[in-house]
């Protein structure tokens, strides 16, 4: 699936290394690039279209990185997806000029997932968003349906294996991991491979979780919220933005109706700072 494996070496009690993935980029940052750090980046489909184009300038070079893109994060998808990671936002996740996507910072996992004043950060099952699809031609293109397969082929192999899986994750209880501790937190794997599901039902329910991931607006409005706490600028109006941010989120989480979101509204009340 063109996943990207970095070495991690423990060295001790809470020390030790972990690779560094080289020539990447954060989304946050294409994002801010490719619109002068307006958190509008966050609402527009074509910041990492833009980017990888900018990156790939022959013909052949953007077809292999749009296929690097589309596998990666088909295996992506459903590997956050089964294990249940959390804090998945534009800061967490990278993009390389050859279209591989890259998570990194697995803090939480198994359903654990960030919560702000009480309420879920995360709504959406994984993070897939209109500029994703974007890269891959569109909702209704050849890469888009590919995406889908690889998905679906993915997420049936692992429901096959799964035995492999609760396997490393019970020899991984001892380790002290925070949110692994006892043979119950491994009850999140099994339900998020729908074992009791054929493979057609199976295949259909990954189907809509897809689409339910691709429509989640709270997915764009983290992604904003991120722009602006971490500006590319320093002082009070960073601090001004933060603020700003912080209220968005409390109002937007009290509030919150997909069939009511304005986009532009929210990008108007940001741009205010």
């Amino acid at each position: 699936m063109r996943l990207t494996c970095y070495e991690c070496l423990a060295m001790g009690n809470a020390v030790g290394m972990i690779e560094v993935v080289l020539r990447s980029e954060t989304i946050a940052a294409i994002q801010k690039k490719m619109y002068g750090g307006n958190v509008s980046a966050a609402f527009q489909e074509d910041p990492l279209y833009k980017w990888l184009k900018d990156k790939n300038t022959s013909d052949d070079e953007f077809l292999n990185a749009q296929q690097n893109f589309i596998y990666s994060c088909a295996g992506y998808c459903v590997a956050t997806y089964v294990l249940g990671v959390g804090d998945r936002h534009n800061d967490n996740i990278l993009l390389t000029p050859t279209g591989h996507l890259v998570h990194i910072d697995f803090g939480h996992i198994l359903g654990n997932v960030e919560k702000f004043k009480g309420f879920k950060r995360e709504t959406a099952p994984f993070v897939l968003t209109k500029e994703f699809v974007y890269v891959m031609g569109g909702k209704n293109s050849e890469g888009f349906r590919l995406f889908v397969n690889l998905c679906c082929d993915t997420f049936l192999i692992l429901r096959k294996n799964y035995h492999g899986l609760v396997n490393l994750f019970t020899m991984m209880l001892s380790t002290g991991l925070p949110e692994l501790r006892r043979t119950e937190d491994m009850v999140y794997l099994l339900n998020s491979l729908v074992l009791d599901m054929n493979e057609v039902d199976a295949r259909a329910y990954f189907e809509k979780l897809i689409n339910v991931a691709l429509e989640a607006v709270m997915t764009r409005v983290n992604n904003a919220i991120h722009i602006f706490a971490h500006p590319d600028f320093k002082g009070q109006k960073k601090e001004m933005c933060f603020k700003e941010a912080f209220d968005m989120f409390t109002s937007v989480a009290h509030t919150f109706d997909p069939l009511k979101f304005d986009a532009k509204a929210v990008c108007k009340r940001f741009n205010h700072c």
